[in-house]
């Protein structure tokens, strides 16, 4: 038995023929141990561990995979799995409502009343536990490629959090998103990876769409870019100001995206 320690980029079709994407969340190299047995996956106590593969992977069985995945991209594969139930309602407006509404009764599930955020808050106080947020200290970090010092580069953002921010007792602003663009947990203005040639950022939290709303309650200013600290109806984070539009209230914020699906003003 042959042991290789693998870097792979795995396309979408080969992580779905060798092993569910969570388990990469752990781990970001791979031991493979090459044998004739069927594949197998042997778990530890710190999750998935080796991952166990025929010597030779069978070259049919990886175009088929890459053939079901081109195959997926296209409307008449989902026209012929949805068959004749494809206009067929699966629920009704105040259906989705309700769900949405026991979900934000669950803390669990990460969700926000954000036509419920208003009121007075103690601005200095959100800063400072914005500043707070955890990062990786363990990790070399680079930033649009270039490697960077860790510790001076979270310095400089804890800083401008601190120092350019929103002070004393406020209210929070509404906001519309006016482009597609991410919620990270830190205001980062570049792509942060652990590796010179890795192009996945690493940094990452959620993404905002066009005319998404989101509540503000924090800003702040680095090398130049301005950032929003705010809720989304899922998620928190920083995003660059100039990708939202600022309401003048919250009648206003609601009109712009709070739209009856059921009337004939929704396209």
């Amino acid at each position: 038995m042959r042991k290789k320690l693998l870097s792979i980029a795995l396309s979408a079709a080969m992580a779905a023929f060798l092993i569910p994407a969570s388990a990469f969340a752990a781990t970001q190299t791979i031991t493979m141990e090459i044998a004739p047995e069927e594949p197998i996956v042997t778990e530890s106590d710190e999750g998935p561990a080796n991952y166990y593969i025929s010597e030779e992977l069978d070259k049919e069985q990886i175009e088929a995979a890459e053939a079901d995945a081109s195959e997926s991209q296209t409307a008449q594969h989902w026209e012929e799995l949805a068959g004749e139930d494809a206009d067929k309602v699966l629920m009704s407006l105040d259906e989705i409502n309700q769900v949405n509404m026991m979900a934000l009764g669950e803390s669990e599930t990460n969700m926000y009343d954000i036509e419920q955020l208003g009121g007075e808050y103690d601005a200095d106080e959100l800063a400072k536990s914005l500043a707070g947020t955890n990062y990786d200290t363990d990790r070399d970090l680079y930033v649009d490629g270039d490697k960077v010092d860790r510790e001076a580069y979270f310095g400089t953002l804890k800083t401008a959090i601190n120092t350019t921010g929103y002070t004393g007792t406020c209210t929070p602003r509404y906001a519309v998103a006016v482009a597609r663009t991410d919620v990270k947990p830190w205001p980062i203005n570049g792509v942060c990876t652990w590796s010179d040639e890795d192009p996945a950022e690493e940094i990452d939290g959620a993404a905002l769409d066009v005319n998404e709303p989101f509540v503000i309650k924090q800003v702040c200013t680095v090398n130049d870019v301005e950032f929003y600290w705010g809720y989304t109806t899922n998620s928190t984070g920083w995003v660059k100001a100039k990708h939202l539009a600022v309401c003048e209230d919250i009648d206003q914020w609601t009109d712009a995206w709070k739209v009856d699906a059921e009337s004939k003003a929704f396209i």
